[in-house]
């Protein structure tokens, strides 16, 4: 691979990009990769079930912009393709990343337990401030506030999200033990509603 040096390609900090880009073609010296043969992860849907905040008049807060690291020639870090093991369809991995293959599943799984984790918790959170939400009504700024946190906690879940169905690409890729797979269900927009029993003593299947 040609490298191509930005003016700034002096930093540590690209150094050490390029360092750990040159390393990382040494750990599979007799991998042959062919065109067409390497996928990577779609990126998830936004599938996170928006409330009603039809009654305040606030313009909608922005997500934060997270600033990117100059181009170095190999692109933003997080933007970097990574070689995997489920870059490559199961018929089609290479004999040497048989043992990766196994340590990857493992971390997927990892991933897809944490990124459930993160998604529980999103969700609880944003059903505590919906409860706020109910309580502030009479009071604008409050309404506000609270609107501007559910945005933060629908950010959250999109980014667990993301996450979760990375894993469950990949899992599948791998072609990962069936039960494995099957452990990891899809996740629709119903999932990731508010629990209205949180905040709601009437809603239905509440018990006094």
């Amino acid at each position: 691979m040609g490298k191509h040096r930005h003016q700034n390609s002096g930093s540590p900090l690209s150094k050490r990009l390029e360092e750990f880009s040159e390393a990382s073609q040494g750990h599979f010296p007799n991998l042959e990769i062919n065109e067409g043969t390497i996928h990577d992860p779609p990126l998830s849907e936004d599938i996170v079930d928006v409330d009603d905040w039809s009654y305040c008049d606030e313009e909608e807060t922005p997500a934060p912009s997270i600033p990117s690291l100059p181009d170095q020639g190999y692109g933003s870090a997080e933007h970097q393709q990574i070689l995997l093991p489920s870059s490559f369809q199961a018929a089609l991995l290479p004999t040497s990343l048989g043992e990766a293959r196994c340590v990857e599943i493992e971390l997927r799984v990892a991933q897809a337990n944490n990124a459930l984790k993160h998604l529980r918790e999103a969700i609880g959170y944003k059903s505590f401030l919906d409860w706020k939400r109910i309580r502030a009504k009479k009071s604008k700024k409050r309404v506000t506030r609270a609107y501007d946190a559910v945005q933060g906690s629908d950010r959250d879940m999109k980014s667990a999200l993301q996450a979760y169905n990375q894993a469950r690409w990949a899992l599948n890729q791998l072609n990962a033990p069936q039960g494995t797979c099957d452990r990891y269900k899809p996740i629709g927009k119903k999932d990731t509603r508010a629990l209205t029993t949180v905040y709601d003593g009437n809603a239905q299947g509440q018990r006094n």
